[in-house]
């Protein structure tokens, strides 16, 4: 679990790091969407390296499941929270919205701040925000769960089916 904590917390708080400057910074669109998806992807691949790590280590399934979904739910927390204290109390500070930079500006608003606070957009920003976070969490825990099944799975055929397969 130990593992799991520090997947979770590292890649949580260097991707929330990111986004915060992403928010505060004029960082060009493209910038931070290739960024962006980088340190997602490294993210990913660490939770599955978590992953079949456990099962190399024959951790029951239950428990994979288990540090799969303290690292994802460290992950989503830090970017959560970074987003919902940024927009919350420094919007008058705020340069853009990572992930709706263009909606806003698709929609009219010439700021975040003027997006921010026009209406109900803030709380519908956040909504969407959680929506999202919960829906990639439960898409994580279920590849890096998949991921670990087709691994074992691998791991356990006979000697005499690996033989054939080379």
């Amino acid at each position: 679990m130990k593992a799991a904590v520090v997947v979770g917390m590292l890649s949580g708080a260097t991707y929330s790091l990111f986004t915060l400057y992403a928010m505060l910074a004029p960082v060009p669109y493209s910038t931070w969407d290739y960024t962006n998806s980088a340190l997602y992807l490294t993210f990913l691949i660490a939770l599955l390296g978590l992953a079949v790590g456990l099962i190399q280590y024959k951790q029951m399934f239950s428990q994979l499941i288990g540090a799969v979904a303290v690292a994802s739910l460290l992950f989503t927390s830090f970017s959560l929270l970074t987003y919902w204290i940024s927009t919350a109390f420094f919007a008058d500070r705020l340069y853009q919205l990572p992930f709706f930079a263009k909606d806003y500006a698709y929609h009219g608003y010439t700021s975040p701040q003027q997006y921010l606070f026009t209406g109900n957009n803030y709380v519908e920003l956040m909504q969407l925000q959680a929506f999202s976070c919960v829906l990639t969490f439960l898409f994580r825990v279920a590849l890096a769960g998949a991921v670990a099944w087709v691994w074992q799975q691998i791991r356990n055929r006979p000697e005499s089916v690996r033989k054939e397969s080379n």
